[in-house]
């Protein structure tokens, strides 16, 4: 069957197969269990998988992805955005992370503060991460991380800062999803995601949103991420709108970015989520002033509009075309690279919010 495939696609599709027993280390960066499984790759990002040999399955899905690679390209430069583009944050500096923590630790009264082997767990996380080998984490590793997670939220700067990076660490985002099923007492995004909601700062949300972001990048944590989405959606857009911080808005629109891209390779589905980030940038829109940021959120509202004449439809109703002709106008005497962005972003929305003639 898989030779099969790969004649039948040769040109459109690279097929390859990896022998388990002699890859161990493959196994555990993509969380494989079970054979077959066949895994849906694009520049290293997994984007679908399927487990057993169904054919049937394996041949619609394989032809799903070939017939979107094939569709006409997008006439516009700023959108839609491609599922490599959204932002994920994959630099840290541990010297400026891990010393503070162990400081605060000293702080912390009982019951959150950790022993020595918790602290030596941490130490332990932190050298696996910085490894440029593949290392699994241990469950002690992110029960220290975990007991971290329930300080005050004041104090979760470096919690949450180590809670990123295990996010893309492959052993690691396999636990966090796995987690993620588990209920709220083992879930760590859900924590990250409580303390935004919590967030008297906007460094907390930032750093939230830059955690959620950087889960897209693992397909189990991102399918993790579709499955909350709204509640997801609703966390950010209210601490988005709460906090002017530019920096804190752009993490937060991250978070929307990838969601917008995930929305789009499912057409049917997540119709709520798709409104969700439409109404929220129309807010934003009305309150933000910085062209970078309004540049972020014209490619996100881009990249839902983008051929979907339902969310299109309720965008004129609501308002959008308007209030992306009043952006053009404030940003008309803005020549920087970010205003000259925005307003050519904001001219293509624009162009894809008219009606199609009949």
């Amino acid at each position: 069957m898989f030779s099969e495939l790969a004649a039948a696609y040769k040109g459109k599709v690279v097929f390859a197969k990896v022998d388990g027993d002699r890859n161990k280390p493959i196994l555990t960066q993509f969380g494989v269990n079970a054979f077959p499984t066949f895994l849906f790759l694009h520049k290293g990002k997994e984007y679908d998988r399927i487990q057993g040999a169904d054919e049937g399955r394996l041949r619609a899905t394989i032809t799903s992805f070939v017939e979107r690679a094939e569709n006409a390209p997008s006439p516009y430069k700023h959108f839609p955005l491609k599922p490599d583009e959204p932002a994920t944050y994959t630099e840290i500096k541990y010297d400026k992370v891990v010393p503070p923590l162990v400081e605060k630790n000293k702080e912390m009264g009982c019951g959150l503060q950790l022993d020595e082997r918790e602290v030596q767990a941490v130490h332990a996380l932190v050298a696996a991460l910085q490894s440029k080998a593949v290392q699994e984490l241990f469950e002690e590793q992110l029960q220290a991380l975990a007991k971290l997670l329930a300080w005050p939220v004041g104090a979760l700067v470096s919690p949450l800062n180590l809670l990123r990076m295990v996010a893309l660490h492959p052993s690691g985002a396999n636990a966090l999803a796995q987690r993620c099923a588990e209920g709220k007492e083992r879930d760590l995004v859900g924590r990250a995601l409580d303390a935004a909601k919590a967030a008297d700062k906007p460094v907390i949300v930032r750093l939230a949103a830059m955690t959620v972001a950087n889960c897209f990048d693992r397909y189990k944590l991102r399918r993790a991420m579709a499955d909350r989405n709204e509640s997801v959606l609703e966390i950010f857009t209210s601490a988005m709108l709460k906090f002017e911080d530019g920096e804190c808005r752009l993490a937060c629109l991250s978070v929307f970015a990838n969601f917008a891209v995930l929305f789009r390779e499912s057409k049917d589905a997540y119709e709520a989520g798709r409104m969700q980030i439409l109404t929220a940038m129309s807010e934003l829109l009305r309150l933000e002033k910085r062209p970078r940021v309004l540049y972020r959120a014209l490619m996100v509202l881009g990249t839902i509009a983008y051929r979907d004449d339902g969310i299109k439809s309720f965008a004129v109703d609501i308002g959008v075309p308007q209030l992306v002709q009043q952006l053009l106008t404030a940003l008309s005497s803005d020549d920087s690279g970010d205003g000259k962005a925005a307003k050519e972003a904001a001219q293509e929305l624009l162009q894809e919010l008219k009606p199609r003639a009949s």
